[in-house]
């Protein structure tokens, strides 16, 4: 069992707590670089700039401390977890998935292919 905040939180459910702190925070973040464009327009773009670099560099760093908190297997899954999201994110919802499939065809295409 670990401790985390002020919750105690079983070994094996840390990652659906990582991933549940990991939702709030990206809310809060959202929060933080979508209410000035809502409240002073009169804000120039350099603010909102670095506001959204201040909540990328929060996200990295939680991002961080949480993994540190992980054995080598949770880690792997974690990490596999966001290149996941960061696949969707940039060429479509879907790639990632798609590209899994496409590499277990080919690689069930090699092993029944004579030598």
């Amino acid at each position: 069992m670990m401790v985390s905040g002020h919750q105690a939180v079983p070994r094996g459910s840390q990652s659906r707590h990582m991933q549940l702190s990991m939702g709030d925070q990206l809310r809060s973040q959202t929060r933080v670089v979508a209410s000035p464009q809502h409240h002073s327009p009169s804000l120039g773009p350099g603010y909102l700039q670095q506001s959204q670099y201040d909540a990328d560099l929060q996200f990295q760093q939680f991002i961080s401390q949480n993994l540190s908190l992980l054995n080598d297997d949770e880690k792997a899954i974690a990490k596999m977890h966001i290149q996941k999201i960061l696949m969707d994110a940039r060429f479509g919802q879907g790639t990632c998935l798609r590209i899994m499939q496409e590499e277990e065809m080919a690689s069930q295409g090699d092993a029944g292919a004579p030598s």
